[in-house]
């Protein structure tokens, strides 16, 4: 592990910032993960399973389907966030991104996804698809579970 991450992960945990200090180490960790089935990135973003908000998270793909980055779109209340095409795909452009994997949390715990979780996927894979950037999964985060689109057939 380089010295400037367990520098910063040492200043965070040091101001009780614990939440920030664990991302700090698991993106650390990420960089080198290389995703192969949807179960493989809800190792990456478990720790999101015990956020008492709603949170967006956009990870990026190389075209071996290595992370490059992991990225926190938006933060809502405990029960939604609000999410809009433009500002995903604007992350997964900067980071020249070839697939993405979308994902967020259900703070309740439970992994049904809701009418709105299903609008927003198919207006993201709508996007997506135009900017020829692949959307490979949206995942739901709950306690001890995950819903996969793509392995429930919504994907395509």
């Amino acid at each position: 592990m380089s010295k400037g991450i367990k520098t910063r992960a040492r200043e965070l945990i040091r101001a009780g910032r614990l939440e920030e200090a664990a991302e700090v180490l698991l993106e650390y960790n990420a960089e080198k993960i290389k995703i192969s089935y949807p179960a493989d990135i809800v190792t990456v973003l478990k720790q999101y399973s015990a956020c008492r908000q709603e949170k967006f998270i956009l990870v990026t793909l190389d075209s071996a389907h290595q992370i490059i980055n992991k990225h926190i779109i938006s933060v809502g209340t405990a029960g939604r966030t609000i999410v809009h095409p433009r500002d995903v795909l604007y992350k997964a452009i900067i980071d020249n991104a070839a697939a993405c994997i979308v994902a967020h949390n259900h703070p309740s715990g439970s992994v049904q996804p809701s009418e709105e979780d299903h609008g927003v996927t198919k207006r993201l894979l709508e996007a997506f698809n135009i900017m020829g950037i692949s959307l490979l999964d949206h995942i739901i985060i709950g306690k001890g579970s995950h819903y996969s689109f793509l392995d429930n057939g919504f994907m395509n």
